[in-house]
């Protein structure tokens, strides 16, 4: 449904008052057209993610702004999208932002067949350990995660077992690792992201040659190598380059010495 031109003039202006430099946040509301008061959940997580791009000083302000609209409605989906905003809006992992994920968690973990929630905060917060390199922390919420989103999400659930599969690579666990992007790959072939979402789809291809080579399958390593560079190779994209790089040390393995270096040497040359 496309936005009424009042209400895309009065965010315009909103969101320019926030860009201002010393522009009180607080004043936002004193222009003459709609306040910040008046704009629903949804356009207040739209002007949330516009802002962010370039203050996360100010998106700080909108999420809190929205958390306080959301508590005050006793609108327990809101209340957690409130807290999420808040928690991915940290520069940094720090304590505060654990405890957003955690009130998430309190927050919806009786709720039954919700598409985000209680998985998101499961999610984050088997992020938050993963940069804090607490693998086997990280691994335990991340599975949770997966647990209530192949329920009621399965786009959800492919992306956290995505996070899965990069975490248990990280702890050279490739047999599950592998496991874990062969389940991804089926996903992605049977929702067309080859189509759909390209990106994504190569780096399946990338993580999925990579586990078969993890697992000294070279055959399988090579045959989804050399699929993604094909489905790459017009772009010559990130994507591409970190395949040719997996061809060179499969090219290598395979003594074929001379081709491991030209891919190689390619690869390097591009980073």
């Amino acid at each position: 449904m496309r936005m009424p031109l009042r209400l895309y003039i009065s965010m315009v202006f909103i969101l320019t008052s926030i860009m201002g430099v010393g522009q009180d946040f607080n004043n936002m509301q004193n222009k003459g057209l709609d306040s910040i008061e008046k704009l629903s959940f949804d356009e207040l997580s739209k002007l949330y993610y516009a802002v962010k791009r370039n203050s996360v000083e100010d998106a700080e302000k909108i999420a809190k702004f929205f958390l306080n609209k959301a508590k005050q409605s006793n609108d327990t989906i809101m209340i957690a999208d409130g807290f999420m905003f808040l928690g991915n809006n940290r520069i940094k992992t720090d304590e505060e932002e654990l405890k957003y994920y955690d009130s998430i968690i309190d927050l919806t973990k009786n709720i039954v067949n919700h598409r985000k929630y209680p998985a998101l905060g499961y999610l984050r917060k088997g992020g938050y350990f993963s940069k804090e390199r607490d693998f086997k922390k990280a691994l335990g919420f991340y599975l949770k995660a997966y647990d209530y989103a192949s329920q009621n999400n399965p786009n959800l659930a492919f992306y956290i077992n995505n996070s899965i599969g990069i975490l248990r690579s990280r702890t050279e666990d490739h047999k599950k690792t592998l496991k874990a992007f062969k389940k991804s790959f089926k996903y992605a072939v049977k929702n067309d992201f080859k189509r759909k979402n390209k990106k994504t789809y190569l780096s399946i291809l990338f993580c999925l040659s990579n586990g078969y080579r993890r697992n000294h399958i070279l055959d399988s390593a090579k045959y989804y190598c050399d699929l993604g560079i094909k489905e790459s190779i017009n772009s010559k994209n990130y994507y591409y380059y970190l395949l040719l790089l997996t061809k060179g040390i499969l090219d290598y393995k395979n003594a074929k010495y001379q081709d491991a270096e030209t891919n190689i040497l390619t690869a390097k040359h591009f980073y």
